[in-house]
């Protein structure tokens, strides 16, 4: 069996990571990765909050891009992008795409999925009628339409 030392979802201060693409290149390196992915929120109109911009996603295929060049004795780098359902962006120019879906869109709103656990009980209260399982099968339900968005390389959340 063929062992790799990776990690294809990781977010910088492009989006809502802490840090910055090199200097999680040179802790991917010092703890022996192979390889390191980087895949930037993508673009999201209604919430830019920890997506990136549509100026910033340019800059980020930029650094990533020469980050590859720059590390390319040392480690793999990759410049993915984690595509969101309701995302507007264009998809071209990645190494890989993740797709995933943080948001329901319940009437003209959009509810996001991933937050703390009394945001969630809120939701399910206020647009389930507290009935936790509506809220999973909501979820679900909206993760089974994700191949109508893209052809994706990865599943995220």
């Amino acid at each position: 069996m063929t062992e790799y030392t990776q990690n294809l979802h990781t977010h910088t201060n492009y989006c809502d990571g802490k840090n910055s693409p090199e200097e999680m290149v040179l802790k991917a390196i010092e703890i022996g990765f192979d390889t390191i992915g980087f895949s930037g929120h993508s673009y999201t109109g209604f919430d830019i909050s920890w997506h990136m911009t549509k100026e910033n996603t340019e800059l980020y295929k930029k650094e990533i891009n020469n980050l590859k060049n720059k590390y390319k004795n040392r480690i793999n780098v990759l410049c993915g992008l984690e595509y969101d359902v309701f995302s507007d962006c264009d998809v071209s120019g990645y190494d890989y795409i993740i797709g995933s879906a943080h948001f329901l869109k319940i009437g003209n709103e959009y509810v996001e999925f991933d937050e703390r656990a009394d945001v969630v009980a809120n939701i399910i209260n206020r647009y389930f009628d507290g009935d936790g399982m509506k809220y999973v099968k909501a979820y679900y339900d909206n993760m089974a339409e994700l191949y109508k968005y893209g052809d994706f390389d990865i599943i995220g959340h």
